[in-house]
Protein backbone atom coordinates (compact mmCIF):
# COMPACT_ATOMS: atom_id res chain seq x y z
CA UNK A 1 0.00 0.00 0.00
CA UNK A 2 2.60 2.12 0.85
CA UNK A 3 5.06 1.82 -2.45
CA UNK A 4 1.44 2.22 -4.48
CA UNK A 5 0.68 5.79 -2.61
CA UNK A 6 4.11 7.20 -2.63
CA UNK A 7 5.15 5.32 -5.76
CA UNK A 8 8.03 4.00 -4.38
CA UNK A 9 10.37 1.18 -6.31
CA UNK A 10 7.63 0.17 -8.43
CA UNK A 11 7.14 0.43 -12.48
CA UNK A 12 3.99 1.66 -13.19
CA UNK A 13 1.47 -0.32 -11.12
CA UNK A 14 3.78 -3.04 -10.62
CA UNK A 15 6.79 -3.53 -8.12
CA UNK A 16 10.20 -3.02 -8.98
CA UNK A 17 11.79 -6.44 -9.64
CA UNK A 18 8.53 -7.79 -10.36
CA UNK A 19 7.99 -9.35 -6.83
CA UNK A 20 6.01 -7.19 -3.49
CA UNK A 21 7.94 -8.71 -1.09
CA UNK A 22 11.41 -10.60 -0.37
CA UNK A 23 10.79 -11.40 2.74
CA UNK A 24 11.34 -15.12 1.75
CA UNK A 25 14.82 -14.41 1.30
CA UNK A 26 15.90 -12.78 4.67
CA UNK A 27 14.35 -15.05 7.45
CA UNK A 28 17.50 -17.95 7.18
CA UNK A 29 18.31 -19.13 10.48
CA UNK A 30 21.75 -18.53 11.39
CA UNK A 31 23.77 -21.53 10.04
CA UNK A 32 27.07 -20.67 11.86
CA UNK A 33 29.00 -20.37 8.11
CA UNK A 34 29.37 -16.99 8.37
CA UNK A 35 31.25 -15.78 11.64
CA UNK A 36 29.60 -13.11 13.81
CA UNK A 37 32.08 -10.25 14.16
CA UNK A 38 32.40 -8.66 17.05
CA UNK A 39 30.21 -5.50 17.46
CA UNK A 40 31.73 -2.19 17.04
CA UNK A 41 31.74 -0.62 21.23
CA UNK A 42 32.47 2.74 22.04
CA UNK A 43 33.99 3.76 25.71
CA UNK A 44 32.05 7.08 26.06
CA UNK A 45 32.50 8.82 29.95
CA UNK A 46 29.06 10.80 29.76
CA UNK A 47 28.65 10.90 33.42
CA UNK A 48 28.23 14.60 33.31
CA UNK A 49 25.30 14.68 31.03
CA UNK A 50 23.97 11.70 33.46
CA UNK A 51 24.09 13.12 36.41
CA UNK A 52 21.89 16.19 35.00
CA UNK A 53 19.37 13.48 33.97
CA UNK A 54 19.24 11.58 37.06
CA UNK A 55 19.28 15.11 39.05
CA UNK A 56 16.42 16.68 36.65
CA UNK A 57 14.01 13.28 37.83
CA UNK A 58 13.85 12.50 33.69
CA UNK A 59 13.03 8.72 33.17
CA UNK A 60 15.14 6.38 31.02
CA UNK A 61 14.83 2.57 30.55
CA UNK A 62 17.61 0.01 30.88
CA UNK A 63 21.03 0.01 32.55
CA UNK A 64 23.59 2.47 31.34
CA UNK A 65 27.69 3.01 32.69
CA UNK A 66 27.60 6.63 32.28
CA UNK A 67 31.56 5.96 32.69
CA UNK A 68 31.48 3.88 29.54
CA UNK A 69 28.85 4.41 27.32
CA UNK A 70 28.85 2.05 23.84
CA UNK A 71 26.86 3.91 21.57
CA UNK A 72 28.10 6.64 19.33
CA UNK A 73 27.65 10.25 20.55
CA UNK A 74 28.87 11.96 17.74
CA UNK A 75 29.46 12.42 13.75
CA UNK A 76 33.04 10.74 13.72
CA UNK A 77 31.62 7.50 16.07
CA UNK A 78 28.28 7.41 14.26
CA UNK A 79 30.24 7.22 10.94
CA UNK A 80 33.00 4.68 12.26
CA UNK A 81 30.16 2.50 13.18
CA UNK A 82 27.92 3.21 9.65
CA UNK A 83 31.24 2.34 8.26
CA UNK A 84 31.99 -0.56 10.00
CA UNK A 85 28.29 -2.02 9.22
CA UNK A 86 28.62 -1.67 5.29
CA UNK A 87 31.73 -3.54 5.65
CA UNK A 88 31.48 -6.37 7.78
CA UNK A 89 27.59 -6.52 8.21
CA UNK A 90 25.61 -5.14 5.46
CA UNK A 91 26.70 -8.21 3.23
CA UNK A 92 25.16 -11.06 4.73
CA UNK A 93 22.65 -8.69 6.49
CA UNK A 94 18.85 -9.70 4.24
CA UNK A 95 20.46 -13.46 4.44
CA UNK A 96 20.13 -13.22 8.25
CA UNK A 97 18.36 -9.95 8.92
CA UNK A 98 16.07 -12.03 11.44
CA UNK A 99 18.39 -14.39 13.09
CA UNK A 100 18.64 -14.48 16.33
CA UNK A 101 21.19 -16.78 18.84
CA UNK A 102 21.60 -16.79 22.20
CA UNK A 103 25.70 -15.94 21.97
CA UNK A 104 24.98 -13.10 20.03
CA UNK A 105 23.06 -10.20 21.55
Amino acid sequence: MMRKKHYLLMEGENPLGGKWNYDVENCQKYDGKVAIPAPMLFKNDVSKIFQEIVQTGIEYFGEVDPAQLIWPINRRQSLELLNSFVSNLLPCFGTYQDAMIGQSW
